[in-house]
């Protein structure tokens, strides 16, 4: 995906447009707001900084709002109804995944759904750069956790989705 957009343009962009770019990078209304009225950011370090900052400290009603855009890994089928605004990105995120051998992504799925109905949001994790395999590994190694410590977890790794979004698009 091509950077069509630049900090430039998220300083003195219109804000409902400004809004909807950023709601490509994290589906949370609070983060999405706090950067908006952040603007000015003097360069895409601080920019950066900021989304990360500004993440920080909020409330498990909001990190589960941003998780709710995401896809179940292994789960690009639903990315043209569902995902439609971020299809490219996760698409893109998950490339290695795609690849997998049917066995993998089977164990894959019913991680996926284990994970799901033991924590009650899909696993979030930045897939850039993992294989299924990876993923799999990962994925059964955090259903140990509580609920609590895995909240922090799936924070923690959509704060790099939302990075790694951010670099990619600006």
């Amino acid at each position: 995906m091509k950077a069509v957009k630049d900090v430039a343009w998220i300083n003195n962009g219109p804000v409902p447009e400004v809004t909807n770019f950023l709601r490509q990078c994290c589906a949370c209304e609070i983060w999405i707001h706090r950067m908006v009225i952040g603007r000015p950011y003097e360069s895409l370090d601080l920019l950066l900084t900021a989304a990360e900052v500004n993440w920080q400290g909020l409330d498990d009603l909001d990190y589960l709002q941003a998780f709710e855009a995401h896809p179940m890994i292994g789960a690009i089928h639903s990315l043209p109804t569902k995902y439609s605004d971020t299809k490219a990105l996760s698409t893109d995120e998950q490339s290695r995944v795609n690849t997998a051998q049917h066995e993998t992504l089977e164990k894959l799925a019913a991680a996926n759904a284990e994970y799901k109905a033991r924590f009650g949001f899909v696993f979030i994790v930045c897939a850039k750069g993992k294989s299924a395999e990876d993923i799999l590994v990962l994925l059964q190694s955090r259903l140990g956790n509580t609920k609590d410590q895995e909240l922090s977890h799936a924070a923690q790794e959509q704060c790099k989705i939302t990075h790694h979004r951010l670099e990619k698009m600006l």
